[in-house]
């Protein structure tokens, strides 16, 4: 999938909104999961868009901006400290875990222990995928829990350093389920530290996106291009801790 290809598809979908579907599976119903993975080979892997630590590492910011966050810009491909690219700099020294949303088998969560940006725990709704990835060898900080996105029932709140998502919410996106994405954003927004990332890779220009995900008790979000493939969200939680668990609770009535 391209950028483009993906932008003529999100154009189609919001045009053809509230009279018909596209014919995509469905993404947002956790059955559909243990079915998948169910029929998954253990030691399997599959990536929803192509990124690796080579791409993170040089970059360009979107020229964009989108209301009410002010959104950075710049048309000149960088380099830099994987830590300082993510906006996690400083994250060694803050304690909780890193946070891999969604994470099926894709081996981004290795990439990110790897990197030194462990303990790393990877979540899924699929107790079926859990179940696989347990039995197989450790990884030294890495560990998996079985749970839902819209909840994050197994977290307490502000003790996760930063949360990373890689094709859940392009999956509840493509699916139109907004609710779920809703609720997704707002247990995230739980469970970050303040002035924590979520960092999202996604296919989808934030003109289609943002709509969906937009919420109070964000400060601001930067926008990536990671390759020709994917763009990279970068969301910052408000500092104010107070203002941001009144946000969630507001969204979650």
């Amino acid at each position: 999938m391209s950028l483009r290809g993906r932008y003529v598809i999100d154009r189609v979908k919001r045009a053809v909104d509230g009279i018909l579907s596209l014919p995509v599976p469905p993404y947002h119903n956790p059955a559909y999961w243990e079915g998948v993975y169910h029929k998954t080979n253990p030691y399997d892997t599959f990536e929803w868009g192509s990124v690796n630590f080579d791409d993170l590492r040089e970059y360009t910011f979107v020229k964009t901006a989108y209301p009410p966050w002010g959104i950075a810009s710049s048309g000149q491909k960088e380099k830099g400290d994987i830590h300082e690219t993510l906006g996690l700099s400083g994250l060694s020294s803050t304690k909780g875990p890193l946070m891999m949303l969604g994470c099926g088998t894709s081996e981004l969560g290795t990439q990110f222990v790897h990197a030194g940006f462990q303990p790393v725990v990877q979540v899924d709704v699929s107790s079926r995928l859990v179940e696989m990835k347990t039995q197989q060898p450790k990884v030294e900080g890495l560990s998996y829990i079985q749970d839902d996105a819209t909840v994050l029932s197994a977290f307490e709140d502000e003790t996760v350093r930063a949360v990373v998502d890689k094709g859940l919410f392009d999956a509840l996106f493509c699916a139109s389920a907004t609710q779920q994405c809703h609720a997704a954003m707002a247990a995230i927004q739980r469970v970050l530290q303040p002035n924590s990332r979520f960092l999202l890779f996604s296919f989808s220009q934030p003109e289609f996106l943002l709509p969906v995900l937009a919420m109070p008790g964000w400060k601001d979000v930067e926008i990536r291009n990671v390759n020709e493939q994917i763009l990279l969200y970068m969301f910052r939680k408000n500092g104010d801790q107070n203002y941001s668990r009144r946000s969630v609770v507001k969204r979650r009535r």
